[in-house]
């Protein structure tokens, strides 16, 4: 519990397409990538969080086995000097 806070969770969506449909139709609250709000769905409210530390999502690089363009292999160059991981 966090601020007076105790979610009840009744639904879990397996998506986040299902999630926002959900939201949407009234049937709870979510946390999302800020990228989503580019959706503009209706009956959706989206607000930022206001926390000393913002939450850290995962990332990946992906890109083709055996790439040959010269702009993507420098890319990844840059993904492997900043040492994240193969």
């Amino acid at each position: 519990m966090l601020a007076g806070f105790k979610p009840n969770v009744t639904i879990r969506a397996p998506d986040i397409s299902s999630v926002l449909t959900y939201v949407s139709a009234g049937y709870g609250i979510s946390v999302v990538p800020q990228c989503i709000r580019r959706l503009g769905l209706p009956n959706v409210a989206y607000r930022d969080l206001k926390v000393a530390s913002p939450p850290l999502s995962p990332i990946a690089c992906v890109y083709r086995r055996n790439e040959s363009a010269p702009a993507v292999n420098a890319f990844i160059q840059v993904m492997h000097d900043r040492k994240l991981r193969d």
